[in-house]
């Protein structure tokens, strides 16, 4: 636990410092969040860049600037640090929310496709076959329609 800590303040001070130098023109709130899910994946805190940051760190945007000017005028690391390590768990709760909503919502098809007496082996080959290849499946589609 206290090294996941570790990795989230190092998390925090590197998208404020990020933040705070702004090397782009355009996108560095984009870039910030992302060098967020890298460190965090770099750490092994987790695993795939699912973790929703976006929609705390942009849903508290105001909250956020507030911190970054407590830092900068009065050393206030300690407020950021929570409220940064606060939204990453608000984050994770999001996360674990939309995997269940997932969850229910393909035992929902299975069930679906299981009362189709005559087709449940096809059906079930098939939908599996989708969820497994979705990115494959996804890329020959557009390629295959000439969509970029």
């Amino acid at each position: 636990m206290e090294s996941e800590m570790d990795a989230l303040v190092k998390a925090a001070i590197a998208y404020y410092q990020f933040e705070t130098i702004h090397p782009f023109e355009c996108g560095n709130g984009r870039v910030g969040r992302i060098l967020v899910l890298s460190m965090l994946m770099n750490e092994d805190i987790i695993h795939h860049p699912f973790l929703p940051v976006s929609d705390v760190l942009l849903r508290g945007q105001d909250e956020c600037l507030r911190q970054f000017i407590g830092m900068q005028h009065f050393g206030e690391f300690s407020e950021w640090i929570r409220f940064f390590v606060n939204g990453i768990a608000l984050s994770a709760e999001n996360a674990l929310g939309q995997i269940k909503a997932s969850n229910r919502l393909r035992q929902m098809e299975m069930e679906k496709i299981q009362s189709y007496k005559k087709t449940t082996g096809t059906l079930g080959h098939l939908y599996a076959f989708v969820e497994e290849n979705q990115c494959h499946l996804v890329k020959r589609t557009f390629d295959k329609h000439s969509v970029s």
